[in-house]
């Protein structure tokens, strides 16, 4: 289980914060809430490998190289302890399989709310 900050923008554009979950060299999503029902779209590229020699290497025949890992999340708007949140699915889609139910996430208002 990795936890990752997010901050959902205005836009409904992710900003990506700090994550104890492997690094990615880039990272994009977008999001959407209709009434209760939550929706969004994050694709991580990661990147592997090691450059590649001229010479003929066994163990070294790919080198470097990147791949994206795009994930669905499906969820609905709940609160927990006076605070918004946000539990469901991960949806991996495949061309050939439609649309498979990978895991579950939750995501957790952590806003500072002002005491006045």
């Amino acid at each position: 289980m990795a936890i990752t900050e997010l901050t959902f923008n205005e836009d409904n554009t992710i900003t990506f914060g700090d994550t104890d979950g492997p690094l990615p060299i880039e990272a994009r999503g977008s999001w959407q809430l209709n009434d209760d029902e939550f929706q969004m779209e994050i694709c991580r590229t990661f990147e592997t490998g090691v450059e590649g020699s001229a010479e003929s290497n066994l163990n070294n025949r790919i080198g470097q190289f990147a791949y994206d890992v795009l994930v669905g999340f499906r969820g609905e708007l709940i609160s927990v302890g006076g605070k918004l949140a946000i539990e469901g699915s991960m949806v991996v889609s495949k061309e050939d399989l439609g649309d498979l139910e990978v895991g579950y996430f939750s995501l957790l208002d952590t806003t500072a709310v002002d005491e006045e």
